[in-house]
């Protein structure tokens, strides 16, 4: 079924993008794809929005004494959380969460039930407020994304620096192009238990220095809050388009 979605998604691409004068994508490798086509191509960095900012930079001191790593986002094929099951399986004093729902959520939900783990929290999808209490509560963050989507920048991973929390990012390519802009974070293979292992007990023996970066906060307001990015893009269209795509 995958295969023959992604067929045709490429079929109905190829037909039409050729009919649009400007095309706006969110990050330099798809930037490079578009200019191989010979077509006008405008960058918006993907980001986090305003108001999403102001919360995600002011967040409470932690009140968890533990040691927290959590996952916060979709549980799907992509992401393939098993990684971070098989890593709490080895690190059992540290408490692991995750926040989310997807295609996964049941195999991921009966592993942890398979192995017993008292380490591992899961919940489902929860509301913004929620959210902002998980990512308050944590010492650490967690993404990944397999090497099928190394063109891909997960759009959490931008939430995740806002916060100035330590970020372990499993995966290749764009996102880690990305990371390398940012300092408190480690880059590492995706699916690779041993590497993550490794990652978490390193950012565990820094935690005692502090894992907050206020360098990444102030990245993130100069270059990826959405509104102000929409708006350098509309900048660039002449004025009669820039009517015209409002």
């Amino acid at each position: 079924v995958q295969l023959l979605a992604k067929l045709l998604f490429r079929i109905m691409f190829n037909m039409s993008y050729k009919l649009f004068n400007s095309i706006v994508v969110t990050n330099e490798a798809e930037l490079e794809y578009f200019k191989l086509k010979k077509i006008d191509v405008l960058l918006n960095y993907n980001g986090v929005n305003f108001k999403q900012f102001q919360e995600l930079s002011t967040l409470p001191t932690k009140n968890n004494n533990n040691f927290v790593i959590s996952y916060i986002g979709k549980i799907g094929i992509a992401q393939n959380l098993e990684v971070f099951i098989l890593a709490a399986e080895v690190l059992e004093n540290i408490e692991f969460n995750i926040v989310g729902y997807g295609s996964e959520y049941n195999k991921i939900k009966s592993l942890i039930l398979i192995k017993g783990l008292k380490n591992v929290n899961l919940h489902r999808k929860v509301d913004w407020d929620k959210v902002l209490y998980f990512y308050q509560e944590s010492d650490v963050l967690y993404a990944q994304l397999s090497e099928n989507f190394s063109g891909a920048v997960p759009s959490k991973l931008y939430q995740y620096l806002n916060t100035g929390k330590f970020v372990i990012y499993g995966g290749s390519g764009q996102a880690c192009k990305v990371l390398s802009y940012f300092s408190n974070n480690i880059a590492i293979p995706s699916n690779n238990v041993e590497k993550l292992v490794s990652a978490i007990k390193t950012a565990k023996n820094l935690s005692d220095k502090g894992l907050n970066s206020n360098k990444n906060i102030e990245i993130i307001k100069n270059k990826y809050i959405r509104e102000e990015n929409v708006r350098k893009v509309l900048q660039e269209w002449e004025g009669s388009n820039t009517d015209r795509v409002l």
